[in-house]
């Protein structure tokens, strides 16, 4: 048995635990938030036989393969550390890092405790995105020429939730153009030749939109990711000298198509229920058995690079401020 515990009670750890509760050979030890009564409701819910309202003590008592950390952003560095000192693996949910040398500690502190860590970008290991980078790899578009990404929806302006406080480490950029970043990273791979940031802030300081031109091996590529874009086409497009692949929602896609130059669809992927965290559970489960620190889908170096892309964003607003 895969035993998990649980750093955060909040909605997304709701999903997780459901996830482990219906995979088998995984089962959740324990669940552990500052509110004592949140961490309760989430164990009864999923039949979690222990929660507590103090992370330390919980990886004190409780034996464990690996943490899942569910916490808002600006706490995950302090909590992957604290798990990686316990001799606990951990999967951290994404933006892991609010900045390159947070990134860098951590995985320095991890490497020096022969300690697994993965930032959870789920996106990485879903069916339809890993269909669509394996007919990119069979060349069925051809010599790939330009990516598009697009991202964006309008949440509420509460300058205290997750998407606007900057105590908490809000903004667009660790909230959705991590997922743009890393699946142009994922699906083109190559070495970045160029890079041209755009960010936009709002009051509370944090940034609200975002465009990123990249140069990857030679293929252009245009990210575009918005907080006041309540209508945006969220889509990943790769176009290639024979046709394209086009991916709806990426950062949770279940669908992908693969069309002709002319448009027609030529193959497609759709499965809504393989949208799941399973597959990201049993790569940590992979890989802590088989004694390795980091993921070969999200290694440490694409964690790395995109935290430096937080920086860059942050940069960009202070010159702009």
């Amino acid at each position: 048995m895969f035993r998990w515990v649980m750093l955060g009670a909040g909605n997304i750890a709701n999903t997780f635990a459901r996830t482990v509760r219906e995979m088998d050979g995984h089962e959740v030890a324990a669940v552990a938030s500052k509110s004592q009564a949140r961490a309760e409701k989430l164990a009864l819910t999923h039949g979690i036989p222990r929660f507590f309202d103090d992370y330390e003590e919980m990886l004190e008592s409780v034996p464990a393969d690996a943490a899942y950390i569910s916490v808002t952003v600006n706490d995950h560095a302090r909590l992957t550390q604290m798990c990686v000192r316990h001799g606990i693996p951990v999967l951290c949910e994404k933006a892991m890092f609010r900045s390159f040398d947070e990134a860098r500690k951590t995985f320095d502190l991890a490497a020096e405790r022969h300690v697994f860590t993965m930032e959870g970008t789920w996106s990485l290991f879903l069916p339809a995105n890993l269909t669509a980078r394996r007919w990119l790899e069979d060349g069925r578009i051809g010599s790939c020429q330009d990516m598009q990404v697009s991202i964006g929806f309008q949440p509420e302006m509460d300058p205290s939730s997750r998407y606007f406080s900057r105590t908490l480490g809000g903004g667009c950029a660790r909230d959705i153009t991590v997922y743009a970043y890393e699946l142009s990273r994922f699906f083109l791979g190559g070495p970045m030749e160029e890079m041209e940031v755009e960010a936009w802030g709002c009051e509370t300081g944090v940034d609200i939109e975002n465009r990123i031109r990249m140069n990857l091996g030679g293929i252009r590529v245009l990210l575009h990711t918005s907080f006041r874009a309540p209508d945006m086409e969220e889509q990943l497009v790769i176009t290639g000298e024979k046709g394209s692949i086009q991916i709806p929602h990426p950062h949770y896609a279940s669908r992908a198509f693969l069309r002709s130059p002319e448009g027609k669809v030529l193959d497609t992927f759709d499965d809504p229920a393989s949208a799941s965290f399973r597959w990201e559970i049993l790569e940590v489960e992979r890989n802590v058995r088989g004694g390795k620190l980091e993921s070969p889908v999200v290694p440490h170096g694409l964690t790395l690079s995109c935290a430096g892309l937080f920086d860059l964003i942050e940069e960009k607003l202070r010159s702009e401020g």
